[in-house]
């Protein structure tokens, strides 16, 4: 396993939230993969994702060695992962769903969740929130995950003014609830700022994949070492986007504000 990666990809940045939290866990190598030349994937369909995910995967295995993919991207999973199981049979799969059950188990019962328009159409999403008995209100922005990708990578007036838009809409609805499932990677990054306006409890996925990365790790017996590689790549190869998503990285390891 020490020459292996384990793959994370997303439609773009918003997968860094989901690679730090398992990195806090587990100091392995890690090879992140945006896919921002199809961002945001709430707008595709099914087999278009499907096909992305395909020809992602299929190009990594060309550079690198890897066991484990974390689809570190809530539409993603919803739409592809047991396309991806069946394609690709030598692979583990690990996919990001919204954290409903979890705020459920916390004892909230009136629930907003945010997501994409992609995932909240599947019926992976439907049945998740429909075998949890309390009250849930899904609440979809188009191009929100754009929205946010934007603002990290090209920060200017415009887009932190659509930005704040959108973040005082989600507010405005949160106002009948009691706390707020970010059902998007690139929704954990709103967490500083809902935390301001809301002052309601927050929950995001990505807990719950550091947990299904944990037992997967058990049963290959790896261990965690100093010597670890993280690799960054996009399907634009933007010039300087490494560098950005490193810097983004290292920002959410040192709980720094990142929006």
């Amino acid at each position: 396993m020490k020459n292996d990666y384990i793959v994370v990809i997303d439609s773009g940045i918003g997968g860094l939230s989901t690679l730090a939290t398992c990195l806090k866990q587990h100091k392995l190598n890690y090879y992140f993969v945006a896919d921002n030349k199809n961002l945001p994937y709430g707008t595709h369909n099914s087999q278009e994702i499907q096909s992305f995910l395909t020809e992602i995967i299929i190009n990594l295995k060309k550079k690198c060695d890897f066991k484990i993919v974390i689809l570190a991207c809530n539409t993603a999973t919803t739409t592809s992962i047991e396309y991806l199981r069946n394609m690709f049979q030598d692979l583990v799969f690990i996919g990001t769903e919204p954290a409903i059950k979890l705020a459920y188990n916390n004892g909230y019962k009136h629930i907003l969740a945010l997501t994409t328009p992609a995932t909240a159409k599947q019926q992976k999403f439907i049945k998740l929130k429909n075998n949890i008995p309390c009250d849930i209100k899904t609440l979809c922005i188009d191009n929100l995950a754009e929205n946010i990708e934007q603002f990290l990578t090209n920060k200017s007036i415009f887009s932190y003014a659509k930005l704040l838009r959108n973040i005082m809409k989600i507010a405005v609805v949160s106002k009948s609830f009691d706390c707020i499932v970010l059902g998007c990677t690139h929704y954990v990054f709103l967490k500083e700022y809902l935390s301001k306006f809301t002052k309601i409890k927050l929950f995001d996925g990505n807990t719950g994949v550091q947990k299904q990365l944990t037992k997967t790790l058990s049963i290959t017996t790896c261990n965690n070492y100093d010597n670890f590689r993280i690799k960054f790549d996009n399907t634009l190869n933007l010039k300087g986007s490494k560098q950005i998503y490193k810097k983004i990285l290292s920002q959410i390891l040192a709980n720094k504000e990142i929006l």
